[in-house]
């Protein structure tokens, strides 16, 4: 089960809350079913590289210092192509840092408006930032920053939701 924000919220974020606690389960597959019919697409990775995993270090390690900055599972994403592990840390019930691990070692993320909180502004990619300083110090040495080696991406469009195609 998806973890959401513990912390205070007003009454509309809780009544926002309570309907995404339902909505948790099903998810996935509205995602993949939208995917599938054409209705959304969504290829390749999203912006925001940071760098590598360094080779010190498992994906368990990976997991276990972010859990350790109150990073958990987010299942409130798109599914980037080679994505193994996606995780969010929620600044507020509005705001939250998202990253992701992919199978070739490499780190993207960003911080964003979560989707509880705007579905619309979120599900377009609204507000999405830079924060390579904040994902520095919660990755520490683990984060090799260097050139992607994704190369896939050089000959697909940018991810994105548009629909279904945002004309690239």
């Amino acid at each position: 089960m998806a973890q959401y924000y513990k912390g205070k919220k007003t009454f509309a974020e809780h009544l926002k809350q309570i309907l995404w606690h339902i909505l948790y389960p099903i998810f996935p597959y509205v995602r993949d079913g939208l995917l599938k019919l054409k209705i959304v697409h969504h290829s390749g990775r999203q912006n925001f590289y940071l760098g590598h995993l360094s080779p010190n270090y498992t994906i368990e390690h990976y997991k276990e210092r972010l859990r350790k900055h109150n990073f958990h599972h987010h299942v409130v994403a798109w599914e980037d192509e080679g994505e193994i592990l996606v995780l969010r840390k929620h600044d507020s019930f509005r705001w939250q840092h998202h990253l992701r691990l992919f199978e070739d070692r490499e780190i993207r993320g960003h911080y964003e408006l979560t989707p509880e909180s705007n579905p619309i502004d979120h599900f377009f990619e609204k507000d999405f930032r830079d924060a390579r300083e904040q994902f520095r110090f919660y990755l520490g040495d683990m984060l090799i920053e260097d050139e992607s080696r994704y190369t896939k991406s050089h000959n697909l469009p940018d991810a994105s939701t548009a629909f279904p195609y945002n004309g690239k």
